[in-house]
């Protein structure tokens, strides 16, 4: 089903194909910025009615196999059982999270049942109107009331089961893990900015220093969240704020200041935004095998990976070719493990300022 969801017009693949969206949109002054939820949106959706708008998609788009994909469907749902407190439960509405095509069939069913009211108001819509699952988010060019109208139309198509929740604002809003706003330049070039959103309950837990964790795995999950942070952030001012709270962060979960400082190194700069942002993603030919296997610093240190790969020839002939190891963590939290070892001035906790970054 998943190329039939890509297909409709509110799909967005996820937070970086959003903001390339966004990109290039000018809003109007009476614009409102829009973010909505469906509650509880997996366990409250009818069976039948799911099978019926499904089926219902994907016919009408030619898909022949359309039949044999509604009858799998109606399978996965009919037997979706759990135990709790030694009984076997049956679940007769919705379906688990943790069903496979769980996120596609969701879509399938909201494009559905939503159908008629979306078509009702799309003039107000036309700007933007996309939606993750059950999280969307409009470019509402209409008025406030409207608007209004809109969502008690939307939560009056299965009174008790669809509920939508929604926030309408003229500065910002949160969608996904953006900030969605009208910032300083809005008022000259039309166009919206966005900055990471930091949830206020969020304690910053991140994996000890002190973990059985590779070094080099450390040092990517840092790379990776400031990366993040540079796609995220349309303001360089922006991105350098979250920056510098995310040094703090690291420093009181026992990170060393030299190591920060390494791994802050081999991020790219924010100059590099765009190439980060609109980067295809490289399509991998043959077939690729994988030996997963518990991290331990000696196997590590003795190159493990280097060992298998020059003893291919050892290997099965249906085994050799392109594989990867993996390690799988085994979240020991001693600090015995740790091998690397860092000048004792670096591991003082005393000083948390973060240098300038590389611009």
């Amino acid at each position: 089903m998943q190329p039939y969801v890509t297909a409709t017009d509110t799909y967005v693949e996820d937070t970086d194909d959003f903001t390339r969206r966004l990109a290039g949109i000018r809003v109007p002054t009476s614009t409102f910025l829009v973010t909505y939820d469906v509650e509880r949106l997996y366990p409250s959706i009818p069976h039948d009615s799911c099978l019926f708008e499904v089926e219902r998609h994907l016919r009408e788009r030619g898909c022949r196999l359309s039949a044999f994909a509604v009858t799998i469907l109606g399978l996965i749902l009919s037997l979706n059982v759990c135990e709790f407190d030694n009984k076997i439960f049956l679940q007769l509405t919705g379906f688990a999270t943790g069903v496979a095509c769980g996120g596609e069939v969701a879509h399938l069913w909201l494009e559905g049942v939503l159908q008629q009211v979306v078509g009702q108001f799309h003039a107000f819509m036309q700007l933007l109107h996309v939606r993750y699952i059950d999280d969307g988010f409009l470019l509402w060019t209409g008025s406030y009331q409207s608007c209004l109208d809109f969502f008690t139309a939307c939560n009056a198509v299965m009174p008790g089961v669809l509920t939508l929740t929604y926030e309408i604002s003229k500065s910002s809003v949160v969608f996904l893990d953006l900030v969605v706003f009208r910032g300083a330049g809005w008022d000259t070039s039309g166009l919206l900015d966005t900055t990471c959103y930091q949830k206020p309950v969020n304690r910053y837990l991140y994996i000890p220093f002190c973990s059985e964790i590779p070094l080099a795995t450390l040092r990517g999950w840092v790379k990776a969240e400031i990366i993040r942070y540079i796609k995220r952030c349309s303001s360089e001012l922006d991105f350098l704020d979250i920056l510098q709270l995310f040094w703090h962060r690291l420093r009181l979960r026992g990170y060393p200041a030299q190591f920060i400082r390494d791994a802050f190194d081999t991020a790219p700069a924010y100059s590099k935004r765009a190439d980060l942002l609109y980067r295809t993603k490289p399509q991998r030919t043959g077939r690729m095998q994988m030996l997963i296997t518990g991290y331990s610093h000696a196997k590590h240190e003795m190159k493990l990976g280097d060992v298998m790969h020059g003893n291919m020839h050892l290997l099965p002939p249906h085994l050799r070719g392109d594989f990867v190891l993996a390690y799988r963590s085994t979240a020991k939290l001693s600090s015995q493990f740790v091998t690397y070892r860092f000048p004792r001035k670096e591991r003082s906790t005393a000083s948390l300022t973060p240098p300038l970054p590389r611009l």
